[in-house]
């Protein structure tokens, strides 16, 4: 499954976390989707040009606004 917008924004934070965990890619989300939900953690999508560094600070800001 592809996650687009509209997907994201009925998902809670843990289900987005899921779906994008269990993708064969990241190119299954579409890059938007990344860009809201960083934006939504204080990140910036354009600072990242490594996925995995990206992912990893999203995940670590998630934990942290818990």
């Amino acid at each position: 499954m592809t996650i687009n917008l509209n997907d994201y924004r009925e998902m809670t934070t843990q289900e987005f976390i899921e779906e994008v965990e269990n993708q064969d890619s990241w190119d299954d989300t579409d890059a938007e989707v990344y860009e809201e939900a960083l934006e939504e953690y204080g990140l910036d999508y354009s600072d990242y040009d490594d996925p995995e560094r990206m992912w990893n600070d999203f995940l670590k800001a998630v934990k942290e606004s818990k």
